[in-house]
């Protein structure tokens, strides 16, 4: 019955809203993710993990143009791994593997969802447990915080959202297709999950490191997290 629905000849104009609305929606969310990148970035650059550079505020744009750039360039990066079979060339096809010839060794869109839902996981949760904890840890800045008194409301609501839509979106899907399958690891390569795990890593390996190298360097990180933030 759905099919026929889709099929009525007299429902051309609400498909052609809702392709119009499809087509349109990557090119408004693409610029607040970058805004949003960018501003990670910025983030990192204080906290010194990531050079200086990355934390570069332009005074003509009034923005990190330098962090906009470098996520431009992630995004072309993953453009590429999408278009072409870049990972099989350089012998990481397992990486996205697929049954189809033309597509094996591409990032597939399953695979660039998949990461996208994953690796954005603490972005969601951890506002919740922020907002949770905040007058605890930082009574400072919270105390004149409109509505200050409702943060823990609000962060136990927003981290039961965030826990339950990552348990049907990434873990329950993961763990019911691991126990249900003759090959997980094709799975886990398939749906972009191995490539996620890769970049978690990456990400723990250079925090490690610039955390051992601000400790040599004499950079006392904590006192960074005891200050209030500028206005």
């Amino acid at each position: 019955r759905a099919r026929g629905a889709v099929a009525q000849p007299g429902l051309w104009p609400i498909w052609a809203i809702v392709s119009l609305a499809v087509t349109a929606f990557p090119f408004l969310l693409c610029p607040v993710y970058v805004i949003f990148l960018s501003r990670i970035q910025l983030a990192w650059s204080l906290d010194r993990q990531v050079p200086e550079w990355f934390g570069t505020v332009s005074e003509r744009l009034r923005a990190p143009a330098n962090a906009i750039f470098a996520a431009l360039v992630a995004a072309a990066i993953f453009l590429i791994l999408w278009a072409f079979p870049v990972l099989k060339i350089v012998g990481l096809g397992f990486l996205a593997p697929s049954a189809d010839p033309a597509l094996d060794g591409k990032l597939n869109l399953a695979a660039s969802a998949w990461f996208t839902i994953l690796a954005s996981s603490l972005s969601w949760i951890m506002p919740g447990i922020n907002a949770l904890l905040a007058q605890r840890t930082r009574p400072d800045l919270v105390k004149d915080a409109p509505y200050g008194r409702w943060l823990p409301t609000v962060g136990g609501l927003w981290l039961l959202f965030a826990l339950v839509l990552y348990w049907f979106a990434g873990v329950a899907p993961i763990v019911s297709t691991l126990t249900g399958s003759d090959s997980p690891l094709d799975y886990l390569n398939g749906t972009g999950v191995t490539f996620v795990g890769i970049v978690f890593l990456i990400g723990l390996l250079w925090y490690w490191v610039n955390a051992a190298r601000n400790r040599r360097a004499g950079v006392e990180t904590e006192l960074m997290y005891q200050m209030i933030p500028p206005d």
